[in-house]
């Protein structure tokens, strides 16, 4: 067994769990049994949850990323607005 970090966040707050997997789990294996057991809810988004992009420490990865022991798993969630055209909308 390994035990990896899984984080999903919102503007709101943010969830940190640490959970145990087994060694050779893959991101998208892991991500499906947190959700299975409720260890991290993701609200809306519910439906789209075989195709949310997910990362390992800010880098995307593919569902068949196999985690190490300390990974943190991330679960991403959409842009409400690209950051370069915020960020020119508050220059103006």
């Amino acid at each position: 067994m390994i035990v990896i970090e899984l984080v999903y966040a919102t503007a709101d707050q943010q969830q940190i769990v640490k959970m145990p997997v087994a060694n050779g789990t893959t991101a998208r294996q892991a991500l499906n049994s947190a959700l299975a057991s409720s260890l991290i809810l993701i609200g809306d988004s519910q439906s789209n949850l075989q195709t949310v992009p997910i990362g390992v420490y800010g880098q995307l990865v593919d569902d068949h990323h196999v985690l190490a022991d300390g990974d943190r798993l991330e679960i991403y969630r959409p842009l409400l607005q690209d950051p370069k055209e915020r960020r020119r909308l508050q220059a103006r």
